[in-house]
């Protein structure tokens, strides 16, 4: 029996609709991470990073320090 237009459509649109909502999070949160403090905070949100900030990069592996601190090794 041949199914209709609709039934033959609907899974595939579903699992693109559920794909989209599980990847866009994980997008979001990578291109947050490097953006400026004040792209993050204010203005019009962007889906890309005009211009990737990279201070925003762990300097590399930290190591606490007498105060508490954790600063970035030498």
């Amino acid at each position: 029996m041949r199914r209709s237009l609709f039934g033959r459509i609907w899974p595939g649109a579903t699992a693109v609709v559920l794909f989209l909502g599980f990847v866009f999070p994980v997008y979001w949160m990578f291109a947050t991470a490097f953006k400026a403090n004040k792209d993050i905070v204010g203005g019009h949100p962007r889906l890309v990073p005009h211009q990737p900030h990279h201070r925003a990069l762990p300097a590399g592996p930290s190591r606490p320090t007498a105060s508490g601190r954790s600063s970035p090794t030498r």
